[in-house]
Formats: C-alpha cells, structure tokens, sequence
C-alpha cells in the first residue's frame, strides 16, 4: 500500500517525463534573442546555444530578422511549417520557420 505522499512523488515525476518528452517543439519558433555575448551583428546570422529563454535551448538568427527559438533537425520532417538547413553557412542543420525562409 503507498502512502499518499509516495502517490503525489510518483504524480509529479510522471508530469515531469512528459513535459520533458514534449517540451522540445512546444516553443519552436517563437521570437528570441541570441545571447549578446555571442557575435551575431545586425546583418548576421547566428546561433545562440544554449539559450535559456527557449525549452529547446537554442536561439536562431537570419539576417537582419527576428530570432526564433528552434531544435536540430535532420530532415524537412522533424520541423513542422519550417525546413531544416544550416542557419550558421557550413553549420548544422536547425529548423527554421518558412516565413524566415527566401
């Protein structure tokens, strides 16, 4: 027989693995900062990891746009509305939203 103080641990972990399981996507592509420790212009692109203002903990730039926040990727597929491409030229691939796209 549990106790209910072991019933309530058990209830918080379980919220916490599925959290955690989707917490990867649940901000994608909502508007960011990089770090400003890290060089990234006015006209660069940029990649700030980790970024703590997203659950991802990674922050994209495109030129002279608005950051988003957004996750690796190796396919189109892992980025629902994006693409998956190198942010950074000859860097890896994230995912990045189609209205930041040429």
């Amino acid at each position: 027989m549990q106790s209910r103080g072991s019933r309530l641990l058990l209830a918080f972990g379980v919220a916490i693995v599925m959290t955690s399981a989707a917490g990867c996507s649940m901000d994608l592509y909502q508007e960011c900062r990089p770090d400003p420790r890290i060089e990234c212009g006015d006209n660069d692109r940029c990649v700030s990891d980790p970024d703590f203002q997203c659950e991802s903990r990674v922050c994209g730039r495109l030129e002279a746009g608005e950051g988003f926040c957004t996750k690796s990727c190796d396919a189109d597929e892992d980025c629902p509305n994006g693409e998956c491409e190198p942010i950074v030229p000859g860097g890896d691939p994230y995912c990045i939203p189609q209205d930041q796209l040429n």
